[in-house]
Parts: structure tokens; sequence; C-alpha cells
């Protein structure tokens, strides 16, 4: 025998009645229910109980609760009532069933490196909330276990972070009340080029000082080993893929190179969640070059500087919103407008979400014909009672 809570919440902004579960579906004999006030529900009054079913009379109760009798297989209907509203509950006398059926979290490939994801599958076949953990295998070997809590059929979204670096592959096994699901999550091979110039020599003969010009080496007497791919000088892109980046390296290595200025690593979404029930929040979201992104290559990128532009998607103002950066003036250029920030306010008992997109521009100073930009969305998310 087991006692479990049914929470009735009544909701000022839509003026609705809220049941939370909405179906109690796996009732013994003996269980006790009791209907309890989850917010603004004082008035609560819940009826229609059948006398073969519950230990009391069909009368109504408020704050209180019935004991099931022993009669499994057979549904009821509850009537609930409160600050003039009525919302019904299907109760039902059967086992809990916390084994899912089959599901499937579909792997994901050409992901960018470090930048945070979602993966949902759709969960059926059970009848009560069950536990949910998740195993991360990382490609550096190392396994970290997240335990979810309890979650009940439906859609089953978690966020995960891609592998650090190109070409590496993650595996994640879902455990859903026992019943398991393992898929991976693999970043592209390469980087994605925003600007690019190509080697103008394309095969030989040229020289060693044709590729220190093209690359920005800067010294008098420049060696082959100071160009490896990813060494400070070639960018590792695709159209480098021939140049080695240790050990034996030689002049046509270089036929069909190219430098670029790109995001190494590129920003990526983020998301912020907090529930205001007990009280008021504020929360934030930062990027900042170099923990949060890197942009190269080389001589495209030795003298930058940034600039950012919001788009918001949400209708609630700037009054508990704001977007600002390092210099206090996301929109102008400079060498140290080096992050952006966006903040959100959630007063006590309110949902809000302040959604947007924050476009990152980058140019090099001397050259501002080189210059890209990616655009990054973001959710600050206050969820109510």
């Amino acid at each position: 025998m087991a006692n479990y809570n049914v929470r009735v919440e009544y909701d000022f902004e839509t003026d609705k009645i809220y049941v939370t579960p909405g179906e109690v579906d796996w009732l013994k004999g003996g269980d006790k229910l009791t209907f309890v006030d989850g917010g603004y529900a004082s008035d609560l009054q819940v009826d229609w109980f059948e006398t073969d079913y519950w230990n009391h009379g069909t009368g109504t109760i408020g704050a209180g609760g019935y004991t099931l009798r022993r009669h499994v297989g057979e549904t009821d209907t509850l009537r609930i009532r409160c600050r003039g509203k009525t919302v019904y509950i299907v109760t039902r006398r059967r086992n809990k069933d916390t084994y899912p059926d089959s599901f499937n979290f579909p792997s994901q490939s050409g992901l960018d490196p470090k930048v945070m994801y979602s993966a949902t599958a759709n969960i059926t076949g059970t009848n009560y909330p069950a536990q949910v953990t998740i195993k991360h295998t990382k490609a550096d070997g190392s396994v970290t276990t997240t335990n979810k809590g309890v979650h009940s059929s439906g859609t089953f979204t978690f966020w995960f972070t891609a592998p650090y670096d190109y070409d590496l592959t993650d595996t994640f096994e879902v455990d859903f009340g026992g019943r398991k699901d393992t898929f991976t999550v693999s970043t592209k091979k390469w980087p994605t080029v925003d600007q690019k110039v190509n080697f103008p020599h394309t095969s030989p003969p040229f020289g060693l000082r044709d590729i220190g010009e093209f690359f920005g080496w800067n010294g008098t007497h420049p060696k082959l080993t100071e160009f490896y791919r990813g060494g400070g000088l070639v960018p590792s892109i695709e159209q480098n893929q021939g140049i080695p980046r240790s050990g034996r390296i030689k002049i046509t290595d270089f036929v069909g190179c190219a430098s670029a200025l790109y995001f190494i690593y590129r920003p990526g979404y983020k998301r912020v969640e907090e529930n205001t029930l007990n009280a008021a929040y504020t929360r934030s979201l930062t990027w900042n070059v170099l923990t949060d992104y890197t942009v190269g290559y080389g001589a495209t990128a030795n003298d930058l500087e940034y600039r950012y532009t919001i788009n918001r998607e949400d209708n609630w103002g700037n009054n508990d919103f704001t977007f600002t950066s390092r210099t206090g003036s996301p929109g102008t250029w400079s060498p140290t407008n080096t992050w952006v920030k966006v903040e959100g306010h959630g007063p006590m008992n309110t949902e809000r979400i302040y959604s947007g997109t924050i476009t990152f521009y980058v140019r090099n100073r001397q050259n501002n014909s080189w210059s890209i930009s990616v655009n990054v969305p973001f959710d600050i998310i206050f969820s109510g009672p």
C-alpha cells in the first residue's frame, strides 16, 4: 500500500486549473490518493468517487484523501473543482509499469566541437514515472554518469556538449526504467571555413619564400618545418589536409593550399533555466573569446576586432533584460570587445522566456575585407509554479 498526492494548481494568468499528474494510472488496492493545494487552490473540492472502488461515498472532499478498495482493472473519473473551474482526472487500478517500449535516440554527426546540442526520443509503454540515467563515454575514454531523476512517458529531451575537437566521437547510453538505448555523436572532420584565400601557385615551381609570404611568416630565413598544418601559421582546414602536422614535409605538399579567417571553434547555443516558485532570479549567459570560441588563422587573425548585434524573439521588452559587452557598446567595433552577455530577470512566481539570436562579427583591423560572422541563438527560461 502506498500514498500518492495529486497536485492541483490555479494559474491566474491563464485562468485555468492544472493537475499533476494528469492521469493516475497505477493504483492498487489499499493505495491512498490525496489531493493537495499546489497553489491558489484553497477551495479545492473533489467528488464522483464510486463507492464500489473507494472507502468513502460519492460525497465531496477538500484537501483529503480516499483509499482504494481491492479492485483491479477498473477505471474511475473524478471531478476536480476550484476557483469556479472544473477539470477531470482518470484513475485506473493496475500495477505500476516503469519499463518502456523500445525507444531510439538517433545518432548525430557533423556537429561543431564544444557546442550544446539536444537529443530527443519518444518514450511509450509506461504508466508511472521511471528513473533515468545517462552514461556519457567521451572520445578520450573518460566516463560520466548523470542521474536525470524520474520521467513519465512522452517526449524526453536532454542537452549535451559536443566533443571537444574535430573528428571525434562520444557515446551516450540512456537508461530509462531499465531499458537502454545507445547512440553516438560525432563532430565534423574539418571546421567550416568562413572566408578563405587560395594559394596563388596551383602547381610547381614555387619556393619556400612564396609559402612564407602567403601564410604571413615575417622572418628572413624561413624553415619548411615552421609550416606544419595547425602549427600557428597554416590553418587546419580541409584545403590543407595534404600538409602534414609533423614529420616529413615537402614543398609540393602546399599545392592547392589556402589561408583563411574562420571560427576555429564556433560560438554555440546557450540556455539557462530557473524555477521562480519561491523566489525571483536574475540569470545571464556570456560568450568569451578563447573560452567559448576561437578565431584564426595566422596573419589573417593577428589583429582582430569584434562587435555584436541582437535579434529578440520574445515580447518582454528591455525593463528586465540587458544586452552588453566588455566595452559597454556591443555594436561598435573594438579589439577589446572580447565578450558579450545577455541577462534576464524572472520575478517570483512568473513564467518568462527571453529568447533571440546574437550575431557575432569579427574582422581584421588592417584589412576590413577579412570579415566573418555567425548567428547564435539563446534562451533564458523562467518557469513558474
